[in-house]
């Protein structure tokens, strides 16, 4: 049950953050560095300071768990053994 909650929960995150992507690209476009042809963040090698660690550090704490999230709600996390009933 609490899977299947947090399936909609993340769901509903992809959505949002999907649709503010698509709707305000401004702030993403702004970490990312001019010379890369699909922009990554490199926003706090900018000389302005970009957004900062404020921003960055949660931001990087985030992503992994997300992705954790991501495949635990779809029961497909690598590296999982197999408990056979006998």
């Amino acid at each position: 049950m609490i899977r299947a909650a947090l399936r909609w929960v993340l769901a509903v995150f992809y959505l949002l953050a999907g649709a503010i992507h698509l709707a305000r690209p401004a702030p993403f476009l702004t970490i990312m560095p001019a010379w890369v042809p699909a922009h990554f963040a490199m926003d706090m090698a900018r000389s302005e300071g970009g957004l900062g660690p404020a921003y960055h550090v949660p931001r990087m704490i985030a992503q992994p768990v997300i992705i954790w999230l991501a495949l635990w709600v779809g029961e497909c996390l690598p590296l999982r053994r197999n408990h056979a009933v006998p």
